[in-house]
């Protein structure tokens, strides 16, 4: 879908079900009756991080205006001002419409609250104790303090801050968990984070279903089978779980659930009930503890919505978190904020959101442009828009992307760690019914997710070979034949070469057999929206000498290379060795690249 098109499908669905971009504040004011939605024109990227500093809803690149939610203060002194503005009537009375007179769905259509997400985890680590472990890594600010009490008299009392870990502990270089301490293995690692905005409620659900999909297909589906085995997924489906609970108390108090974006910290603002752009606590994603903390698209307000703090990782969420990835991934960068990461950095991170439907990769601040590693960062923010569908592009760089922040998840995990990290925005309104996010966003963010769990090993590498899309083989009782589709459209767009396979294990592991399979051709280039590049598509065959082996079920990993030697991915698939000759299997399409799964398990 060209930018245009994407752009009017995000209007129209904010006027009918109300989508925002981000939320942002700049002043913070008592309560108004009613807050209103207003358009105001920017001319420059400098203007639109100004106005990243009001609650931010939605951008419009083709007519240059920003729709940000503004209390009757805001929009006097904006009145007042040399900014050009426009009232949306029609989202303001949407907004003010309470929600469940809008959707059939509300919060309880099947959105789970902190406790029930929490209880699902355990019962992920009970029912597959080989493959999940959950790990406590800290407090909540509210469990931290010994509860909290909103203005409301309300009682949080504050929670455990969870991580699910996903991995056979069985196969050697899983990392160690002895009680709250966390010791890194040697597995390539892929981190989830979600909910650290409390009212994007979608996000948490979509991480859990990742979780539960790769659970359920260990042992049938190879490619997920081989993942666990050999890699680490690690998933914070709920970074901020008291914020969290806000929002559901809305449901609880009034019907409606609470626009409630930050922790629940109440230092400094008293605000009740919480407004979209009015409530206590701290942005938690402005509130990292990165070299530019505080420096743009930040509120010095407490009651404001992007409020950052009193100073980088000041919040207890922020300090947990970072600690645990900081013990998991290595630091693979020199003490220079502008050194590259070397080209063989493991791992990789996605922190979700929502809305907009957007990828967005550091920087995402505005005084530090491109990164060491831009090439590789923006070839992989690129992909993960193309499997999902939504716009890749850099925060504050890009004309028709969001404007600058600092503190942000991504630019942290890149700045201290030196690997690619993004943002996703997910969808087009904060509280999507609960089908929306089931039918559309868990579907259309699954081959971003799996891509990212099978180039965690070397991402900077991976991203510049092809995909294996197709497997078929035909076997006998001494050799198996195997062709595969080979797909470099949205990597590096070289033509495909030849391929490399292995069997009972990765080529990164302890193989029974390896060899190559040989090109059988290439295609022709193509033309992409927004960004051109060359696509190459191409196959490979080879005959694999079997006798060798016992009779038995085993992993066959394909890897395709370009005409550079780059080496993408593998793809999995299983194979059968027996005394009887078997018949050729199918094609079997991965065009998604989703996982594979045999024809002859």
């Amino acid at each position: 879908m060209n930018q245009s098109a994407i752009r009017l499908t995000t209007f129209i669905a904010l006027i009918a079900s109300f989508s925002w971009l981000l939320s942002l504040t700049f002043n913070s004011h008592a309560v108004s009756d009613q807050e209103t939605l207003i358009w105001v024109r920017y001319n420059n990227q400098a203007q639109l991080s100004q106005l990243s500093a009001y609650d931010l809803w939605e951008i419009d690149p083709q007519t240059q205006e920003a729709l940000i939610l503004v209390s009757s203060l805001d929009l006097q002194e904006l009145q007042n001002s040399d900014w050009s503005i426009r009232i949306d009537d029609v989202a303001t009375t949407a907004f003010n419409t309470p929600l469940d007179q809008r959707t059939a769905e509300t919060f309880f259509g099947g959105y789970r609250t902190t406790s029930e997400l929490y209880t699902d985890l355990n019962l992920q680590a009970t029912t597959y104790p080989h493959l999940a472990e959950l790990v406590d890594y800290g407090d909540s600010h509210c469990l931290t303090s010994g509860g909290c009490t909103t203005p409301g008299s309300d009682e949080i009392a504050g929670y455990d801050l969870y991580a699910l870990r996903l991995t056979n502990e069985a196969t050697g270089g899983t990392s160690v968990i002895s009680g709250t301490q966390v010791i890194s293995g040697t597995k390539p690692l892929f981190f989830l984070m979600a909910a650290i905005h409390a009212r994007e409620i979608s996000t948490a659900e979509v991480a859990m279903r990742y979780a539960d999909w790769l659970l359920s297909r260990y042992g049938t589906d190879a490619d997920v089978t081989w993942l666990l085995d050999y890699h680490e997924i690690w998933v914070i489906p709920v970074a901020n779980p008291d914020g969290h609970e806000i929002v559901w108390l809305g449901e609880q108090n009034s019907g409606t659930p609470y626009y409630h974006r930050k922790n629940v910290n109440m230092t400094g603002c008293t605000t009740w009930p919480s407004q979209s752009s009015n409530h206590f606590g701290i942005d938690l994603n402005r509130n990292h503890s990165s070299l530019e903390w505080g420096t743009t698209g930040v509120s010095t307000s407490p009651c404001a919505s992007t409020y950052g703090g009193t100073g980088a990782g000041s919040e207890v969420e922020i300090q947990h978190v970072e600690a645990l990835i900081k013990d998991l991934i290595p630091d693979q960068r020199g003490s220079n904020v502008n050194d590259a990461a070397p080209a063989d950095a493991t791992g990789i991170f996605i922190v979700l959101h929502s809305y907009g439907e957007f990828v967005l990769w550091p920087w995402g601040n505005s005084y530090r442009q491109t990164s060491a590693n831009d090439t590789e960062i923006e070839m992989i923010g690129e992909k993960f828009a193309a499997q999902t569908g939504y716009f890749g592009c850099q925060p504050g760089v890009d004309t028709w992307c969001l404007g600058a922040v600092s503190g942000a998840s991504e630019d942290w995990v890149y700045e201290t760690l030196g690997i690619p990290a993004y943002t996703f925005e997910l969808g087009r309104e904060f509280f999507v019914p609960f089908s929306t996010m089931e039918n559309e966003q868990w579907p259309e963010n699954l081959p971003a997710f799996f891509y990212a769990s099978k180039i965690a090993d070397h991402p900077y590498q991976r991203i510049h070979g092809p995909d294996v899309t197709a497997v078929f083989t035909a076997s006998n009782s001494t050799h198996i034949t195997v062709t595969a589709t080979l797909d470099e459209t949205t990597t590096g767009g070289q033509a495909t070469a030849d391929g490399r396979y292995a069997i009972g294990a990765p080529l990164s592991a302890t193989p029974l057999l390896t060899g190559t399979l040989s090109a059988l051709g290439s295609g022709v280039s193509v033309s992409r929206t927004l960004v051109t590049e060359t696509s190459t598509t191409g196959g490979v065959r080879g005959a694999i000498n079997i006798s060798s082996l016992d009779d038995g079920r085993y992993l066959l990993f394909i890897y395709g290379l370009d005409e550079l030697g780059n080496e993408g991915p593998p793809t999995a698939i299983w194979i059968t060795v027996a005394a009887e000759t078997e018949p050729p299997t199918e094609p079997v399409s991965n065009s998604a690249y989703l996982p594979l799964i045999s024809k002859n398990p």
